[in-house]
């Protein structure tokens, strides 16, 4: 299958995971999710790390990242399920996922580090716009955009931003699939005791939905679309990989409606194609970029 077609493919994955993550962020504590969820995207994992095993090797420095990488994972991933256990799992995927290309490029920025051209720039604005219209934000109060889970979605894309520059420098010192193993370990280790304190870890009440949803988060959401990802990044360059992530909110919304109801607009009509105008702008740029990766959240 042409890899464009896989990558597509791992955005609407990622897009579906916020509803997945939705309907099990009520089931268990976060502490508990993260865990089996980090236990099961170290396992899924495993066939990658074999294809890429030429690019292993062991560094103090490349695990250094992977060790600060999987703090960040695990607090975002906490902000992932409680903002979801509170707030909407489409309006969650439009938010992390518009805002985190923008928190990327400012901090960058700031730290006068990298700069882009303004035909990119004005592709960011449109991702945002039409994070903007899918929202609806004209509609929503302050108290509850912070109450309601969309705070744990704002403060969860500027970690996430975080994480991905982080991601980003550790290339130099660490292959990404070694660093996306090391982190999902060590992540698993640092999530171990608070969610034996949550419940001990007992598996009674996990029924087969919920194995099922941890699977395709870790498995299909992580395993696959995130291995088809840096595949795709190192074929066809992370210019054109990452531009596809502002279909990822798109297909969140979409996934959402069908599945919990949350019935789109028109708004979430403009807002879908304005991301997907955006992805058409960046894609065809004529600049290579090394810094500015867009690693989508899910």
């Amino acid at each position: 299958m042409n890899l464009i077609y896989l990558l597509i493919l791992s955005m609407v994955l990622w897009g579906i995971s916020w509803t997945v993550g939705k309907t099990l962020s009520s089931t268990m504590p976060p502490e508990v999710l993260i865990f089996w969820r980090n236990l099961f995207t170290v396992l899924s994992l495993l066939p990658a790390v074999y294809i890429f095993k030429k690019k292993f090797s062991f560094s103090w420095k490349g695990t250094g990242y992977a060790t600060l990488g999987a703090i960040l994972m695990t607090f975002y991933n906490f902000l992932f399920f409680w903002g979801l256990k509170l707030g909407f799992a489409g309006l969650g995927g439009v938010l992390v996922t518009t805002l985190n290309p923008l928190f990327n490029f400012l901090f960058l920025v700031i730290l006068g580090k990298y700069s882009i051209s303004k035909k990119e720039t004005f592709a960011l604005f449109l991702g945002f716009l039409g994070g903007i219209f899918t929202l609806q934000l004209w509609n929503f109060k302050m108290e509850n955009f912070l109450l309601g889970g969309n705070g744990f979605f704002l403060l969860g894309s500027i970690v996430w931003a975080i994480l991905t520059i982080l991601s980003s420098n550790s290339n130099s010192s660490i292959h990404p699939m070694n660093y996306s193993f090391q982190l999902y370990a060590i992540a698993t280790v640092l999530s171990f005791v608070p969610a034996y304190l949550a419940n001990g870890l007992e598996t009674k009440g996990m029924d087969f939905n919920f194995w099922m949803g941890i699977f395709y988060l870790s498995a299909i959401s992580t395993g696959f679309a995130t291995t088809v990802y840096f595949i795709a990044s190192s074929q066809l360059g992370s210019h054109v990989s990452s531009s596809y992530v502002f279909l990822v909110p798109f297909s969140a919304v979409l996934t959402s409606s069908i599945v919990l109801g949350e019935i789109p607009s028109g708004y979430t009509i403009i807002g879908g194609t304005l991301a997907i105008t955006a992805v058409q702008i960046i894609q065809y740029s004529q600049r290579r970029k090394k810094k500015f990766e867009l690693i989508e959240p899910s």
